[in-house]
């Protein structure tokens, strides 16, 4: 779902998935990392990330909140590669 513009009007998706799972927050940091993405905040609610096109706050039931994707496939795709 797309929210209103963010940081300078970059696009922003809201997702939410089809079912709860508890996030594997060192899984999903090491994904990261290697994407090149950069840990911003680790904590037991959840997860925030960066680099210099996206920002992506992970909670710990699985949505997320992703600024900066072109469109909502774009952000979907994004989600899905960070939780592989």
């Amino acid at each position: 779902e797309e929210l209103c513009g963010r940081n300078q009007g970059k696009r922003t998706f809201s997702i939410t998935p089809t079912s709860i799972f508890d996030l594997d927050i060192p899984s999903v940091t090491a994904v990261a990392k290697s994407k090149g993405l950069l840990v911003d905040n680790s904590g037991e609610l959840g997860l925030s990330l960066r680099n210099n096109d996206y920002s992506v706050s992970f909670m710990k039931k699985g949505s997320a909140v992703i600024v900066g994707s072109k469109d909502e496939a774009d952000a979907i795709s994004l989600y899905k590669e960070l939780l592989a």
